[in-house]
């Protein structure tokens, strides 16, 4: 958090005008701060390429750690003079975190089990903040932020609001996305009020029984309802994401990617006069530390290939060329679920893939996989083996002495998950 830091800047601080050395300003950071973790005064051991133990080195060091929280978040430190920059930014917009952490618990998700606790702005500190960085600044969109905006209490009040503020300057309300299933009355209000550059919904998987085995119980009926009062209020873009390599996923699951979607297009057609403009965005699940689904090992790489070319095909069958999909690269999330739960010995493998050309890895045209394959082979490590490889339930993991959820909290939550899926009885 934003405390943490002017903390531990005031420690070094400190230090540095007492005279101390670098290993003891780090021992005393470590000390003093329940969430300071230097991994140099840790030390696993291994049997078999498992951690079997973890230990300090040095007396009087904690053994596992906690996050660092703004427990004030409401007067927590805000810029209320963005810098407006000389040529068009991405996001040319004034931004409000509006709550920090998320009230869901989507299994595959890191945010909803480790941002706790959940903390909201109050309706008139949120439009304090819009207000005078608007003032600073001119432009002519407010960007509502968190985890989880449509999860937001108050967020008809606010919308409301704002809109009474904004809409005689023409500045419009942009919101990241909707849930459909708590807040379908808002979609005429915030018609008159948000950007109509799109409407995002993260749907997860097309099937309600896959929805249950993630834990986002969203009920077709809902989106229907909510795609409908869309087009009836003049969106005709709406974007959806979806994630495929589910526990419990089928090749009809896949498929019904395709139906769903063009399920929602078609249905407007019969509100309006034209198909909606649908854009899909397909990820692939990446098992996330921290998470029940981290214990699982990642689909392996023709799976995923699988997936897309099925995708693909049933539009084609469909003759749904109003559809737009996009894929995430297969070999960056195969990647990142190799980096996501490794340990440290994972340092040296990362420090040579970049000796060796490995750098703005995001951009698709620097992005080389060979580099990461040549750079795990050498220090001994399959690349794919390692995204793949499941984790034990009784097994140290890598991340578990940084904090985090309740281990059994985690467990419980991966036994009902794999009970929905019908992969255990």
């Amino acid at each position: 958090g934003e405390q943490a830091v002017v903390e531990l800047v005031e420690l070094i601080r400190r230090a540095e005008k007492s005279g101390a050395a670098k290993e003891d300003i780090l021992l005393a950071a470590a000390r003093k701060f329940a969430w300071a973790y230097v991994p140099r005064f840790y030390r696993f051991e291994y049997r078999q390429g498992r951690i079997i133990s973890f230990a300090p080195t040095m007396p009087d060091l904690p053994r596992r750690f906690e996050n660092a929280v703004v427990e004030d978040f409401e007067n927590a430190p805000v810029p209320l003079r963005p810098i407006v920059p000389f040529t068009q930014a991405v996001h040319e917009r004034v931004s409000v975190e509006i709550m920090r952490g998320c009230p869901g618990r989507c299994r595959f998700c890191q945010a909803s089990f480790t941002r706790r606790p959940v903390r909201c702005r109050s309706v008139e500190k949120i439009v304090e903040i819009a207000e005078t960085c608007y003032r600073a600044t001119g432009f002519d969109t407010v960007g509502l932020l968190s985890l989880s905006t449509a999860d937001y209490p108050h967020l008809e009040q606010l919308v409301s609001r704002l809109h009474d503020i904004f809409e005689r300057r023409y500045v419009g309300i942009s919101l990241p996305s909707l849930r459909v299933d708590r807040h379908l009355k808002l979609v005429p209000e915030l018609a008159a009020s948000v950007r109509k550059s799109g409407l995002t919904v993260a749907v997860e998987a097309a099937s309600e029984k896959l929805r249950q085995v993630v834990n986002k119980p969203l009920r077709d009926a809902d989106l229907f309802a909510a795609f409908e009062a869309a087009y009836r209020a003049g969106w005709q873009k709406l974007k959806l994401y979806f994630m495929v390599g589910l526990p419990g996923e089928t090749d009809d699951d896949i498929r019904r990617i395709v139906h769903l979607s063009r399920e929602l297009a078609v249905l407007g057609a019969k509100v309006g006069n034209r198909v909606g403009r649908i854009n899909i965005t397909v990820s692939w699940l990446v098992p996330k530390p921290h998470t029940p689904f981290g214990y699982l090992g990642q689909k392996p790489k023709s799976y995923f290939e699988n997936a897309r070319k099925l995708i693909l095909a049933e539009k084609r069958k469909l003759r749904a060329g109003f559809l737009q999909f996009k894929f995430h690269n297969i070999e960056r999330s195969i990647l990142e679920s190799a980096l996501a739960r490794g340990d440290r010995r994972l340092a040296d493998v990362i420090e040579t893939a970049w000796r060796n050309g490995a750098k703005f890895d995001l951009w698709d045209e620097h992005f080389d996989c060979g580099l990461w394959e040549s750079a795990f082979a050498r220090f001994g490590v399959d690349l794919n083996a390692a995204a793949q490889r499941p984790f034990a339930v009784d097994e140290i993991l890598p991340w578990q002495h940084l904090g985090g959820p309740d281990k059994n909290r985690l467990l419980g939550h991966l036994e009902k998950a794999l009970v929905q899926a019908g992969t255990i009885g």
